[in-house]
């Protein structure tokens, strides 16, 4: 047989002191707890749904931030090569086709010379307007070759030294 179980509450409103009681039978109480818990439990459970659902959004907000920056890599240097190439047909004066052509040239020799394709439309630029006729472009290339190679060799050089005889750097270091 179930017990009875009284509880008194005393309670404040406005100032004025009031007792409140309950009572119920232990059987009915432990019932209404596991109800209570398992509302608890739900509420629990709707919560970690929610959180990992905002985790998700964060994720993907995450993803299109970095493929945004990616974005932006590939657009500046594209917008860069395209206004330095715009600078250097102000001095070459070339039409729309031919301009094209010549982007499509700098930007090929960009392959086979390990410099910006921005960096060689900004030396196209400074070539033609020192007054090197356009049309020298295959000298001015087989230069920009030779000099990749030049500088490829002296850091190659460089390296070695670096690496074989530090002490050639120290030991000129304390004659000067």
């Amino acid at each position: 047989m179930p017990k009875d179980v009284r509880f008194n509450i005393k309670l404040i409103v406005d100032g004025q002191e009031r007792i409140v009681s309950a009572s119920t039978n232990t059987k009915e109480l432990v019932r209404q707890l596991g109800m209570a818990r398992k509302e608890a439990d739900s509420f629990r459970k709707g919560v970690d749904r929610w959180g990992q659902s905002v985790m998700g959004f964060a994720a993907i907000q995450t993803a299109i931030s970095s493929f945004r920056s990616a974005m932006h890599g590939l657009l500046d240097e594209s917008l860069s090569f395209g206004g330095a190439m715009r600078e250097a047909n102000t001095m070459a004066g070339k039409n729309s086709q031919d301009f094209e052509r010549l982007k499509d040239q700098v930007a090929e020799l960009a392959k086979t010379v390990p410099v910006a394709r921005d960096a060689l439309a900004k030396g196209l630029y400074q070539v033609i307007s020192n007054g090197v006729p356009y049309e020298r472009k295959s000298t001015l290339s087989t230069h920009c070759r030779s000099l990749t190679v030049f500088y490829n060799t002296l850091s190659a050089m460089w390296k070695i030294i670096i690496i074989f005889a530090p002490n050639l750097l120290s030991n000129n270091q304390n004659h000067k």
